[in-house]
């Protein structure tokens, strides 16, 4: 009778990896497998769509990477409210009080930081954000600035819904119980059986990939794609012989900055702005990176 009981138990056991196989199998297919999709149109650099960089961050990668702080900056020199001039080999970003363009708050945030946390008396140089960007002692207050300035940002996209819902968490929860259980047995039974102790593994596997997984809605997936074929054109860029005009050299920067290609659109067009621009984007990454490395956040939400 004993030797059933455990004959059942281990065969339970056995059964419970197969389980997990397709539990995988279930996570890919709900909640990783994109839906077949085209793009319905191609994006002309001449008539680009009206996305802001956050929502075109949120679409490509789930979050808002430190490149859409550049792309906002860039955007407020397209508008005039930041003008930017070289002296000494130096570049200098002065705001303009006479400009009538309204910020939005996420905007407003920007302008606070640059010329009321790194700079002064509304001017501010790249050489100092770089200085900024290494000083332990600014990692906290730019930490914190930069949460902030991450919340409103959210507020504002908070209305774009680009992925679906996960499914199937209730049934990880289930698997889990289940295989402490067997493990409990396993124990209490005296059967020590490394099989069971190492479902331990499959129920900590299932919780971390179901974590990463995603899945664009359909139309979210149409855009994306929309998307990836225009960032292969973007790369592509310095070999196009093309004229634009001002709404689209600042546009391209724009986006480009977000889809992280402004470093392979060397063109006359740009007239120097995507060194600018490049340069500016290295100086933000590392105001980032030291933050998130030496600073603690003074601001904790509810």
């Amino acid at each position: 009778m004993n030797e059933t009981i455990k004959l059942t138990y281990y065969i339970i056991t056995l059964c419970w990896y197969l389980v997990f196989l397709l539990l995988l199998l279930r996570i890919y297919f709900s909640n990783t497998k994109p839906y077949k999709t085209k793009p319905n149109e191609i994006i002309n650099k001449n008539n680009l769509p009206t996305i802001t960089p956050a929502e075109l961050s949120m679409l490509f990668y789930r979050k808002l990477i430190p490149e859409v702080f550049t792309a906002y900056i860039i955007k407020l020199i397209y508008k005039q409210k930041i003008i930017v001039s070289v002296e000494n080999g130096d570049y200098l970003f002065k705001i303009n009080r006479d400009n009538n363009y309204e910020p939005i708050k996420s905007e407003q945030m920007i302008l606070d930081i640059l010329f009321g946390s790194i700079g002064f008396n509304q001017s501010v140089k790249l050489s100092e954000i770089e200085s900024y960007s290494t000083s332990k002692y600014s990692a906290s207050e730019f930490l914190t600035n930069y949460y902030v300035w991450q919340r409103i940002i959210q507020k504002e996209t908070l209305g774009y819904k680009y992925f679906e819902p996960k499914r199937g968490y209730r049934t990880l929860i289930i698997y889990k119980y289940i295989a402490i259980i067997l493990i409990l047995i396993n124990i209490i039974m005296g059967y020590h059986s490394i099989l069971a102790y190492c479902l331990v593994i499959p129920s900590l596997l299932l919780n971390y990939i179901f974590s990463q997984t995603y899945k664009r809605t359909e139309d979210a997936n149409v855009e994306y794609q929309k998307w990836v074929l225009f960032k292969q054109d973007l790369e592509s860029f310095n070999e196009l012989e093309e004229e634009l005009d001002t709404d689209d050299v600042f546009n391209l920067l724009i986006y480009g900055v977000v889809l992280k290609t402004t470093k392979k659109m060397n063109n006359l067009t740009f007239d120097g702005m995507d060194e600018l621009v490049v340069k500016l984007n290295e100086v933000v990454n590392e105001c980032v990176k030291n933050a998130r490395l030496n600073g603690y956040r003074e601001i904790k939400w509810k």
